[in-house]
């Protein structure tokens, strides 16, 4: 299990220097100063959107635990991910209309990725048969 944590851990690290760079490029870029302002708040938020991407991906390949609750899992933190960035990295969702909004198309778009990931899997596994 600590091998597990280390890689989780290795991806968070990467993930959010990725993000990091792209996000303050990004402000900096967009705001008239050309000044990337990012607060205390929005890195942390970065940060912790960056473990739950990387716990997600950790909750798939964990054998041991049943698909289904696997993928619930996965669902739940990337769900927390886009949520966190949406709302506390971007600033946007500042009502609860908005929160929910993020969260309805954020489920919408992880369904319809997964469901083409299947079938790109299922179709990779029937040539590999064939």
């Amino acid at each position: 299990m600590g091998n597990r944590f280390k890689r989780c851990l290795n991806g968070t690290c990467t993930i959010f220097t990725v993000l990091v760079l792209v996000f303050y490029i990004f402000g900096y870029y967009v705001s008239i100063a050309k000044q990337p302002a990012m607060t205390g708040g929005m890195i942390t938020a970065l940060f912790f959107a960056s473990m739950c991407f990387s716990f997600s991906s950790l909750c798939l390949s964990v054998k041991k635990i049943p698909r289904p609750i696997a993928y619930l899992l996965h669902c739940a933190c990337c769900v927390a991910a886009a949520y966190l960035l949406y709302v506390n990295v971007l600033g946007k969702g500042a009502t609860p209309s908005g929160k929910m909004v993020c969260i309805v198309l954020t489920l919408v778009i992880y369904t319809v990725t997964m469901l083409v990931r299947g079938a790109i899997i299922s179709a990779i596994e029937k040539r590999k048969d064939a």
